[in-house]
């Protein structure tokens, strides 16, 4: 299981909102938050971060179809992109969003 970070600069957002991408398999990647929890999806389909573990609900595919790219749970009951593109609209993070 391979971990990937990104490096803090002098202007980087703080730890807790640095993720770590962890490659489960050739299509297959977990999220850790800086709270060291994993993003999964709830029953309601919304992008949660409660999992100190990574189950079905945590696991992620990375999809990229002609121009448009996403990330997919396992389950199929959310959509990881939208719900990081709102949260980066109501914490007006652009500049860590490029």
């Amino acid at each position: 299981m391979a971990e990937y970070t990104a490096v803090k600069g002098e202007d980087g957002p703080d730890e807790a909102e640095i993720f770590t991408l962890v490659q489960l398999s050739e299509n297959k990647i977990a999220l850790k938050s800086g709270y060291g929890r994993y993003l999964g999806v709830n029953s309601a389909g919304e992008v949660i971060g409660k999992s100190e573990a990574v189950a079905l609900r945590e696991q992620w595919e990375p999809v990229f179809e002609d121009s448009r790219d996403g990330l997919y749970d396992a389950i199929g009951a959310g959509k990881l992109h939208e719900a990081l593109l709102d949260r980066r609209v109501k914490m007006k993070a652009d500049r860590y969003c490029k």
